[in-house]
């Protein structure tokens, strides 16, 4: 199938320390902690260091994308 105006566009949530994304950072981090623990992928530590990071005045984090994309049938 062939499209004309094809086009796209994207935002990203950029995470800062002290907002409501950055305590949702934190706890997606602590939620998966164990298992990467368990399966040998991240120590205490490291995780540790993650959740506390984003408390750190210069911490800057990716959040959600949202990505569109639309055309239309040609012809």
């Amino acid at each position: 199938m062939d499209l004309d105006d094809v086009d796209a566009d994207a935002e990203l949530d950029v995470v800062r320390p002290g907002t409501s994304l950055a305590e949702f950072h934190r706890l997606s981090v602590a939620a998966v902690t164990e298992p990467l623990i368990s399966a040998g992928l991240l120590t205490a530590g490291e995780a540790a260091r993650l959740m506390a990071r984003v408390d750190e005045p210069d911490f800057l984090g990716c959040g959600f994308a949202y990505i569109g994309a639309w055309g239309r049938r040609a012809g």
